[in-house]
């Protein structure tokens, strides 16, 4: 299974690749406390943006850092998090004879057979995890 996020209605699947920016705020402060709640949650494929806004008052590094920290909290703890698996759907044919072999190769790879004719050949349609 893989994770998935549904954000605004779309479904976003897992990823391995990471990846924070601080965008103009002191090194550290912003891109790289919001990736640490991302990881924590162990949410995956997901983009967290967050706009602030600056209101007079000097937070310092401590500060920004528990401020997007905490907006990335309150953005997952607001999300709804599903568990989804990824598929692709295959349509292929092969000739009768080679019907076990084809068989045996699927069961390996924990295809499911969706639909299957027969035909002249043998006409399959899977869904393959991916």
């Amino acid at each position: 299974m893989k994770h998935a996020l549904d954000i605004f209605g779309n479904t976003v699947f897992s990823t391995r690749e990471n990846k924070a920016n601080d965008d103009g705020e002191p090194t550290g402060t912003a891109g790289k406390p919001i990736l640490n709640i991302i990881e924590k949650s162990q949410i995956f494929n997901v983009l967290i943006i967050v706009t602030r806004y600056f209101g007079g008052t000097m937070l310092g590094a401590g500060g920004l850092v528990q401020a997007y920290s905490e907006c990335a909290k309150q953005t997952l703890q607001h999300a709804q998090i599903t568990e989804a698996e990824v598929t692709n759907t295959i349509t292929f044919s092969h000739h009768f004879e080679l019907t076990q072999a084809v068989r045996n190769l699927l069961n390996k790879y924990h295809c499911k057979i969706v639909e299957e004719k027969y035909d002249t050949d043998v006409y399959i349609k899977i869904e393959l995890n991916e």
